[in-house]
């Protein structure tokens, strides 16, 4: 998949940690999520009234694409928080998608939740 990302200094570990996560979370590359991941990791899907267990993510990510490319438009992270934008297409879909992550704390890179923002493009 060709990943398109904002350049930046390279001093904040948690952003290459946020750009990783996305880019394995699209490929679906679930052994490479679940070591970036605490055992007790929830995520939810704005709209829903409930979160998930990492293995329900699985079942929330559309895998009946292939990707072809991720642009990243922008990374951010302020202490135990992070966050980034963007959008995904394969040769059917253009998914615009928004992820708000909670890290274990400021200084460690372990993901303990996502929040994901999803709207269709085309």
């Amino acid at each position: 998949m060709e990943v398109l990302a904002p350049k930046d200094c390279n001093n904040a570990p948690k952003k290459r940690i946020i750009k990783e996560f996305t880019e394995a979370l699209w490929s679906q590359q679930w052994s490479v999520l679940r070591a970036m991941v605490v055992e007790t990791f929830t995520f939810e899907v704005a709209g829903k009234l409930q979160s998930f267990d990492f293995a329900a993510l699985q079942h929330e990510i559309p895998s009946n694409h292939s990707f072809y490319k991720m642009e990243l438009d922008a990374v951010i992270t302020h202490g135990a928080f992070g966050a980034c934008q963007g959008k995904i297409q394969s040769k059917v879909l253009c998914l615009d998608f928004a992820f708000f992550l909670s890290f274990t704390s400021a200084g460690k890179n372990t993901i303990k939740h996502l929040k994901v923002h999803l709207s269709s493009a085309y």
